[in-house]
């Protein structure tokens, strides 16, 4: 958990927040940052069709709801600007989506083919209803210390934020800030290939009063992952319903929202049955920096998102030779599999050093992934904390 001021000046299409919560947010520190590009989701433009608690007022320009949703390319006249349709095709598992194929819902996700206001969360996978969910949970944007929730669209890609949000009913003590990405795979940011990628800042609650929870936390766990609808096919990074940074997999027990803190990830749910593991916080590099005399102490994990896959660390290159040099790497087999990594340089190891590592699930052929992990050992003290990178929410986005 971070304490954090946020203050965001008005631009275009960005109404300006000022948050000084110690359970607040920063949007500006995702990985797509909330700048003067977005719009407000429009909620209100479409007039609910599909129920819900809350829905947004026409004459609200925040579009502040519980419960609602809005299609791609559609909508009545009214005060907010329509959301363009999806210029490009979105492969889910083989279906393709496009135009205004996509809805925007503010419960934490995006679904396809139809509107899901439903708030309370199920794991994956689930029959009917296909989804990509960065936080699927009881959002609720009425309060007036909540945020709300933005887009940009480009050529290749939809992007939404949901900035420093609320839970049911009207609560804004805590707030989550968190997004979604997605693409045809042809967005450099999220890497090549990849089609979908979550990222987040401060995660402060997980569930709503009508889903079981006090306080923010208990009840019917929040769901991340995306869901093919056919029961069949999904992707789980976990269910989250604890206040702490605990997590055992995408499977197993309930999890800590504050696991997902500073969290970007980034993947691809096309045409395959069997998604490939994913490195958790590594879109296509890590970098650390260590200074002389100090510890490195870090521990990267490695899922598989369908249930009962095991992921095994099967190499690690290591062209420049940090083992010789001290670095001591134990590997591990798991969902999540973990490679720990400690190493205390000294003068004689400055420099630049590359670990590319190979690891795979235990399907039937197993699904292979690579990540490259950048250790550098410089003179000068560092300027930021090591310690647990993957574990304990320190994992800002080190490779940009």
């Amino acid at each position: 958990m971070r304490t954090r001021s946020l203050h965001v000046s008005m631009t275009a299409g960005v109404v300006a927040l000022m948050a000084t919560s110690a359970f607040a947010g920063n949007a500006a520190n995702l990985l797509f940052p909330l700048d003067g590009t977005y719009s407000v989701v429009p909620y209100a433009r479409d007039g609910n069709p599909l129920g819900g608690n809350g829905p947004a007022a026409a004459a609200d320009p925040l579009a502040r709801n519980d419960d609602d949703s809005i299609q791609l390319a559609t909508g009545a006249a009214g005060v907010l600007p329509q959301m363009p349709g999806l210029p490009f095709n979105f492969n889910l598992y083989g279906s393709s989506f496009t135009g205004n194929q996509v809805w925007v819902n503010n419960n934490g996700n995006l679904s396809f083919g139809a509107g899901f206001p439903t708030f309370t969360a199920s794991g994956f996978p689930v029959n009917g209803f296909p989804m990509v969910a960065p936080f699927w949970g009881d959002v609720d944007t009425r309060a007036a210390a909540s945020g709300t929730s933005y887009y940009k669209m480009t050529a290749n890609t939809l992007v939404v934020t949901w900035d420093n949000v609320g839970y049911f009913n009207t609560h804004a003590d805590r707030t989550n800030t968190f997004q979604v990405a997605i693409s045809d795979g042809t967005n450099p940011t999220m890497g090549i290939g990849n089609n979908v990628c979550f990222s987040y800042d401060s995660m402060n609650w997980t569930t709503g009063d009508a889903s079981g929870g006090t306080g923010g936390f208990g009840g019917t766990a929040a769901t991340v992952g995306v869901n093919a609808g056919n029961g069949t096919n999904f992707f789980q990074i976990g269910r989250f319903n604890q206040n702490n940074a605990n997590y055992d997999g995408p499977g197993g027990n309930n999890d800590g929202v504050h696991y997902l803190d500073g969290l970007d990830t980034c993947f691809r749910v096309d045409g395959q049955t069997n998604q490939p593991p994913i490195w958790i916080n590594n879109p296509g590099l890590i970098v650390l920096d260590v200074s002389l005399n100090q510890s490195l102490n870090y521990v990267g994990q490695f899922i598989g998102p369908e249930g009962g896959d095991v992921v095994s660390i099967t190499g690690v290159a290591d062209p420049n030779n940090a083992v010789g040099a001290g670095l001591s790497i134990v590997n591990a087999p798991g969902n999540p599999a973990t490679s720990t990594l400690t190493w205390t340089p000294d003068a004689g190891d400055i420099g630049v050093y590359n670990l590319t590592y190979t690891f795979q699930d235990d399907f039937l052929p197993p699904n292979v992934s690579n990540g490259v992990l950048q250790i550098r050992v410089i003179p000068e003290p560092a300027t930021m904390a090591l310690l647990g990178l993957a574990l304990v929410g320190l994992r800002r986005k080190l490779g940009r």
